[in-house]
């Protein structure tokens, strides 16, 4: 798994494995409607249906059980460029299952 900077899980940070690193998305949770924004840092989830992979204070912030899974709806709010000049257009992401362990 590729990263781009050491885990924290004290941040509000995600993993993606399509998006540039440094994209901002804003997450909200299906069920508490509680929405965060976080910063994609890393190249996962590794577990299938996971997607994006929230850090634990992300997981905690939407206001997800222990287990840190729910249904969330992701929108990209700034994509990073991947290259020099290059700009990701702006994309939805409908509900999704997601988590982190």
């Amino acid at each position: 798994m590729q990263r781009k900077e050491a885990p924290d899980g004290a941040l509000l940070t995600a993993a993606y494995k399509t998006l540039p690193f440094g994209t901002r998305v804003t997450v909200t949770h299906g069920q508490t409607q509680r929405t965060v924004t976080v910063r994609i840092n890393d190249r996962g989830p590794v577990q299938a249906g996971r997607i994006p992979g929230l850090s634990p204070a992300t997981a905690k912030g939407l206001g997800m059980g222990p287990d840190g899974l729910g249904e969330v709806k992701a929108v990209v709010l700034a994509a990073a460029a991947a290259k020099a000049g290059t700009q990701h257009r702006a994309a939805r992401c409908g509900a999704v299952g997601l988590g982190w362990r």
